[in-house]
């Protein structure tokens, strides 16, 4: 009977609620999309920039109190459209035609709401964007007002501040950046581009971002002090054309407007912007027409407001300051039709709850039992706050064993899964939340891993009630709030100590309750502060993001979910502000890229602690928690902005001198070691002579040397060492040196006035033999004087003779005592002196024999300096001497016999010369 009475119920609501859908107009006005789009049409031909006017005028409409007109109204000076977030928005006259004429076809039929998302739909087809269907069945809003335009993004908002505001509008970091990428056509003006290039750094400048090539041409249209209504155009090459060259321009640095080069700062939005570039995209990548489609579509239902068509549609252009007075503005806001929960709708989740608890106690096991119904009965349809014994049931349940908290977890990710009411899902968080806070530390991780995992627990980011008009704003509410809670989750899994498994643990592990014993902040590295930093700065971020808007705003369980979170945001502030003053501590002493970062993080927070101070001023008009017990929050001024923005900039500077000057002593130090390594000229060596050079001019600079150094050197005899033994020896070359020259060159000219004597003369080469040249010369002995070189002296020289004659070998005489070969006379040839040959008598085979006259004189050995000239004539023949005796052996001279019969008879003795010629 429950499930009957259910399904009635859901069909009767389904009847009296009206739902967007395609073709809404279809029998009440079937000519609407034809209308508009032939409006559009004519418009766009005479400016082709009214398609981007009225995409960006669907924007407007939609980002304040949802997709429903209002932004059309004008109603005096603080209407919604002079909001300064509107500034530049137009395209109003062309609605206005479009209304006209509908209501000519079939009047009140079609809202205003719907003219400008068709309006917009059919601007992108006709700038070759994508077509698409657009869902209608909007109905007007009666609210116009300057202050609901508060929350709009603008142009200068950092990447968290723009990720921030589309979600609490339901709208992911992709529909972001294909929302952002509408920029793809139109233009925009000067005005919104003077802080971004002169004016983007406290001390003046411009954003780095912007491409250097692409600086000047923006200065060059939109100069200093110039025109502010200048326009040029937000995608560089492709104004006109709706399609993703914005994206190209964006991670280019030429992006135009400050909001669509920040996509480009985070990681998130840069990865969305990334897939839809490569190789491969066109075939397995995502299709950009077809993204921004489903997040246009989507945008395209923020907040709408529909109800029973039979309810009386008005003209929003007609609300004007001129035609109707503050008593009929406020009639109309009295019409707009806002209805609170219904005793139907009261009675169908009363209904739903006693069917659940049913089917807790019989499908669940009797230990289980229990806490499922507590859980049930925690996270009731009726809107008040869940009873406090509930709570307390689920907690002591769950403290005795894991199996309990791992049941009450998956209990609760069913019952957020299949709910689609607001107050549902966001009893069900509030639970999550105190379980978090005061259960067991098992619930941490149980809750962790089952997100990580799929399970649908904390991602709420597809939620929506569509149960009534006023239901998004709680549907946003529970978004941001599921956000905060997973964020926070994962800030405290991040601080614990230890590495866990990812899907599992053992009943019997341990798990500490209290925090890691981390080290302290103080003591933490820079890079581990500014992670810190960022993460505290984040979860501050989601925090914001939680305040409450439209009927949300004034709910008593949204009240009292945001009560335990601002308590949480206390002691968030209070982190960030001990990391500040850490930062503040160590400034002086940071790199000027970590000084940077800092300076941005101080940025960043001083615009996020002037959110923080409106939301706690409206906390405390609302009465979330006490007003002492909200910090005094630090305002960071411009002025300290500016003092670190001078410190930056002067400690750049000496950085680059310091830099410069390194580089120009490491610049000196390497000139310097490559002087050294330069070979001095003056030390090098003396190439070796080249080959065939004149061997008698090198011979003679050495007797030069030799004779300078033997006039340097004063030689004095001692008396009684005859053979001067205590003098210094001398080496064999420089010996031999001394006695050539002593032979060969003479002496030195006697100092007296007796007649020189005769220079030595060498051996003649025309005498005969070197006996007749030692009878020759014998005549010029006497004139000769005895000056010998070398140490020598008569007495020196009798006794070498008397020592040679001693060991002279007897048959020296015999055999020749120089060469056995006689030299001829000039003319004649030398021949084989050889003894002749042996007869059977004994006797010689020559007829005669002739008597050697100088016979008597080989008894006695020549003088030494005869000994070596012989040599000298003995070592230019041996080869020779050699030769004949070899072809003497070998071939024999007529009438004489062999070598072989001879040789024991000759006692000459050739020795083991091996010179070659």
């Amino acid at each position: 009977m429950a499930i009957i009475l259910f399904l009635v119920f859901s069909f009767f609501i389904g009847i009296s609620e009206g739902q967007l859908r395609v073709g809404f107009y279809a029998e009440t006005c079937p000519d609407a999309e034809s209308i508009v789009r032939a409006v559009v049409k004519d418009a766009v031909l005479s400016n082709a920039n009214i398609a981007a006017v009225l995409l960006r005028l669907h924007f407007h409409d939609c980002f304040v109190e949802g997709c429903d007109g209002s932004i059309l109204i004008e109603n005096g000076p603080n209407a919604e459209r002079h909001a300064f977030g509107h500034q530049g928005v137009g395209g109003f006259e062309v609605i206005e035609k479009a209304k006209a004429e509908l209501e000519t076809a079939c009047r009140g039929v079609v809202s205003c709401a719907d003219i400008v998302a068709l309006a917009a739909r059919d601007s992108i087809a006709l700038a070759n964007g994508p077509a698409y269907q657009v869902p209608t069945g909007r109905t007007d809003g009666r609210v116009s007002s300057i202050s609901l335009a508060a929350e709009m993004p603008d142009v200068s908002d950092t990447i968290q501040q723009l990720k921030a505001k589309f979600l609490r509008k339901g709208l992911t970091e992709k529909d972001l950046v294909l929302l952002s990428a509408a920029h793809t056509i139109g233009t925009t003006a000067c005005f919104f581009m003077t802080r971004r290039l002169y004016n983007f750094f406290p001390g003046g400048g411009s954003d780095p971002a912007i491409n250097p090539a692409f600086l000047p041409d923006l200065k060059a249209r939109c100069p200093q002090n110039g025109d502010v209504n200048v326009r040029l155009s937000t995608d560089r090459g492709s104004e006109q054309t709706f399609d993703k060259h914005i994206f190209q321009n964006i991670r280019d640095g030429f992006a135009v407007l400050e909001s669509d080069a920040r996509l480009n700062d985070d990681e998130i939005t840069r990865s969305i912007i990334d897939s839809y570039f490569g190789l491969l995209n066109p075939l397995f990548g995502p299709s950009f027409e077809a993204d921004f489609v489903e997040s246009i579509v989507k945008m395209g239902q923020i907040g709408v407001k529909t109800g029973s068509r039979d309810i009386e549609h008005y003209s929003v252009l007609t609300v004007t300051a001129g035609s109707s007075s503050l008593s009929e503005n406020k009639q109309l806001w009295v019409k707009s039709n806002i209805m609170g929960p219904s005793k139907i709708r009261r009675a169908l989740g009363a209904v739903k709850d006693h069917t659940s608890i049913g089917l807790a106690k019989v499908g669940s096991s009797a230990s289980l039992a229990d806490l499922d119904v507590a859980i049930v009965k925690a996270t009731r349809h009726d809107e008040y706050p869940a009873e406090e014994r509930h709570v307390r049931e689920i907690l002591s349940l769950t403290c005795y064993s894991r199996a309990y908290i791992s049941a009450c977890i998956n209990t609760l990710s069913k019952r957020l899964n299949k709910t689609r009411n607001w107050t549902v899902a966001l009893k069900t968080l509030m639970l999550v939340q105190r379980l978090l806070s005061e259960g067991d530390p098992a619930y941490e991780q149980e809750i962790f891993f089952a997100t990580r995992r799929g399970t649908r627990l904390l991602n709420m980011s597809d939620f929506r009630d569509s149960s009534q008009s006023s239901s998004w704003d709680y549907s946003s509410f529970i978004r941001t709030f599921a956000l905060y809670l997973d964020e926070r989750l994962e800030f405290r899994m991040q601080n614990r100590r230890g590495k866990r498994g990812v899907y599992g643990f053992d009943e019997d592990e341990e798990v500490e309750a209290a925090g890691p014993k981390a080290t302290p902040v103080r003591e933490m590295r820079a890079e581990h502060i500014f992670s810190r930093m960022q993460h505290l700065q984040q979860l501050l971020e989601r925090f914001l993001a939680c305040r409450p808007t439209g009927e949300a705003k004034h709910n008593r369980i949204v009240i009292v979910a945001l009560y335990p979170i601002v308590k949480e945001s206390f002691q968030i502030y209070y982190d960030i502000t001990e990391v500040m003053g850490i930062l503040i501590d160590r400034f002086m002493e940071l790199e000027v890229h970590d000084c940077l970062r800092v300076y941005e993080v101080f940025c960043r927070v001083g615009k996020q602690f002037d959110e923080l101070d409106m939301f706690y001023s409206w906390c405390k008009t609302v009465g979330v928690a006490r007003s002492s017990e909200y910090p005094e929050l630090e305002k960071i001024t411009p002025k300290k902005l500016e003092v670190m923005d001078e410190f930056i900039r002067d400690k750049s500077a000496l950085a680059q001198a310091i830099k410069a000057k390194h580089e120009e002593e490491k610049k000196e130090e390497t000139n310097e070691v490559a002087e050294q390594n330069e070979e001095d000229v003056n030390t090098l060596k003396a190439l070796p002579p080249p080959e065939g050079s004149n061997e008698a001019s090198v011979a003679e600079v050495k007797k030069e040397e030799t004779k300078e150094e033997q006039k340097e050197v004063k030689v004095t005899p001692q008396e009684g060492d005859l053979l001067n033994l205590g003098d210094d020896a001398t080496t064999v070359e420089e010996h031999g040196d001394k006695l050539a020259l002593a032979l060969f060159d003479g002496c030195a000219p006697p100092a007296t006035n007796q007649a020189p004597a005769l220079a030595w003369e060498a051996f003649n080469d025309e005498a005969a033999d070197w006996e007749t040249t030692l009878v020759q010369s014998a005549s010029n002995l006497p004139g000769q004087k005895v000056a010998l070189a070398g140490g020598f002296d008569m007495l020196l020289l009798d006794g070498m003779y008397k020592q040679v004659a001693t060991t002279s070998c007897p048959g020296y005489g015999v055999s020749g005592s120089a060469s056995s070969v006689a030299m001829g006379s000039a003319g004649t040839p030398a021949m084989l002196a050889l003894p002749a040959p042996p007869t059977s008598k004994g006797g010689s085979a020559s007829a005669t024999s002739s008597t050697d006259p100088f016979a008597a004189s080989l008894a006695v050995a020549p003088p030494p300096y005869v000994q070596i000239s012989d040599m000298e004539k003995k070592q230019k023949l041996l080869m020779e001497e050699q030769f004949m005796w070899q072809q003497y052996a070998r071939d024999g001279m007529q009438g004489q016999v062999g070598m072989g019969k001879i040789q024991q008879h000759n006692t000459y003795n050739m020795g083991s010369y091996t010179r070659t010629y």
